[in-house]
């Protein structure tokens, strides 16, 4: 899920798995062009024929981004960075199961993706992972 585009100064943000490092991971800038990742570190290669709820976000209150991958109420995963100024308001289209402009596109299923305008705090985010089993649309 993303509203990024690889080339020119159209980055904002992206949740994505990355093929070459075989990690999710989420990305996000501040004007467009300056890229702050985290990937995971934790989790490791995903397994085929496993359900994740991967869920990345800018947290306004920390400054920070997160990233936290889980299968039903056990969480496997969790990154954080730090990240401030904000997130790039991107005028690329929303994706889903695509990759920006790269031509990648998703050979899995998604369920229930959700997307909020709003900077998320420390307590929505956590209110939205709901212990693993994730909010559905139109929670936030």
């Amino acid at each position: 899920m993303s509203k990024w585009n690889a080339t020119g100064s159209q980055q904002g943000w992206a949740i994505e798995y990355d093929s070459g490092a075989d990690r999710f991971r989420v990305r996000a800038t501040h004007d467009g062009s300056t890229i702050v990742s985290l990937a995971d570190s934790n989790l490791g290669s995903p397994s085929t024929s496993t359900w994740y709820l991967v869920f990345g976000g800018y947290d306004a209150d920390e400054d920070e981004l997160r990233l936290r991958i889980g299968t039903g109420a056990s969480l496997l995963a969790e990154e954080v960075t730090a990240h401030t100024l904000g997130v790039f308001d991107s005028s690329e289209v929303l994706r889903l199961g695509a990759s920006g402009d790269a031509g990648s596109f998703l050979t899995g299923s998604l369920d229930e993706p959700g997307y909020s305008e709003q900077p998320l705090t420390g307590g929505l985010m956590t209110e939205v992972w709901n212990a693993g089993a994730g909010k559905a649309h139109p929670y936030i």
